[in-house]
């Protein structure tokens, strides 16, 4: 058993031999070598066009999305000018100088449409300047037995300063009126004011010079102050220089600078400390305000601008504000502004501007900051 397995070892042998001579016979080991380089060198040449193909790919994929990218972008910008162009359209209205003058005779004068106007038939002169708007008086030799006043009325959008014949000098707001002798006589030196001034009133030793607005007298000399007593709200003074004597149905009280009285509705009197700036920068064309409600803003801007502002949500009127407004620029200006940095926007329709919410917009803050308006 073993010498035959001995044998089929050795046959088996011989026959693998064999084969191994058949195969080299009929293969050449240099060209086999060749064919195998060949081989490897067309599949890297495969591997390095389909990294080509797809970086190819991916050139033309980024191309693309630059250009995307830079339309998008080109898009943006122009929907951005299109929107404050919209804007600038939906807004433009601007303050101005404008009022009517009503003489005691009944007399309508609009002193915008007039660049120079003199008055010579009462006992004081009058000269109206447009440009500036200021209308002052001034006493003559001339003397009435019985005291005439006349008032000056101004219209919403529109101011205009006043210089009375004692020369007491009076800014008075949009939407506002006030009612003044023509010249003054003895020691009554009384005006009456509807809505919104500011009084600057020189010294005078002989009377004091007084304002009634609404339910409160206002008594002083030698004193800057400014009263707003428009409907529907409380009646402010607030007093920038010297001294005044505040007079109400039920209490009187003494006025110091940096001060503010306010009456209530019911006829509350009370007192607190304030900026006087805040209350007279208007006459400067400036709206400054701090922690200001949107509905005190907006009435300001009602009256400057002669728009309509109605809330669509109560709630929108809480919002607060600090920042500071001009004038002089389109209202546009003001409500972009309001826009940026806040969830609420403005909409036009016709006459009336609706105060409504962003969509998608959440509330970030209780105060929110207006660098330049």
């Amino acid at each position: 058993m073993n010498n035959k397995y001995r044998l089929n070892r050795k046959e088996i042998e011989q026959y693998l031999a064999s084969r191994e001579e058949e195969f080299l016979s009929g293969h050449d080991t240099g060209q086999g070598w060749e064919r195998l380089q060949r081989r490897i060198a067309r599949r890297r040449k495969k591997r390095v066009i389909t990294r080509l193909a797809y970086m190819a790919v991916c050139l033309i994929a980024l191309g693309c999305f630059s250009v995307w990218l830079s339309q998008e972008k080109e898009q943006q910008t122009l929907a951005l000018q299109e929107t404050i162009s919209a804007s600038t359209d939906d807004f433009p209205e601007k303050g101005e100088s404008k009022a009517i003058l009503f003489l005691s005779n009944g007399e309508k004068i609009n002193l915008d449409q007039n660049h120079s106007l003199t008055d010579k038939k009462d006992s004081a002169l009058f000269t109206n300047d447009r440009q500036e708007g200021i209308l002052t008086y001034r006493k003559t030799a001339e003397a009435k037995p019985v005291q005439e006043y006349n008032t000056l009325v101004i219209p919403k959008g529109g101011e205009y300063q006043l210089v009375l014949s004692d020369g007491t000098q009076i800014w008075l707001n949009s939407e506002s009126s006030l009612k003044y002798p023509v010249s003054f006589k003895g020691e009554n030196r009384e005006v009456i004011l509807k809505g919104e001034a500011f009084f600057h009133v020189p010294q005078d030793t002989a009377s004091l010079f007084t304002v009634r607005a609404s339910n409160m007298i206002v008594e002083g000399t030698a004193s800057k102050f400014n009263i707003a007593a428009y409907p529907q709200t409380s009646t402010k003074t607030t007093l920038a220089e010297g001294c005044v004597k505040i007079k109400t149905p039920f209490k009187e009280l003494e006025l110091f600078p940096n001060e503010q009285a306010i009456l209530s509705s019911d006829n509350q009197l009370t007192t607190r400390a304030v900026d006087a700036h805040l209350y007279t920068c208007w006459t400067e064309g400036i709206y400054e305000f701090r922690n200001t409600s949107l509905e005190e803003i907006t009435a300001q801007l009602s009256r400057w601008y002669n728009v309509d502002m109605q809330f669509k949500y109560p709630e929108l009127k809480e919002k607060h504000f600090a920042g500071v407004i001009f004038r002089k620029e389109e209202l546009n200006m003001a409500i972009e502004t309001i826009q940026a940095v806040s969830d609420v926007k403005f909409t036009r329709q016709g006459n009336v501007i609706f105060i409504d919410r962003k969509a998608g917009r959440k509330e970030e803050r209780n105060i929110y900051p207006i660098e330049h308006v």
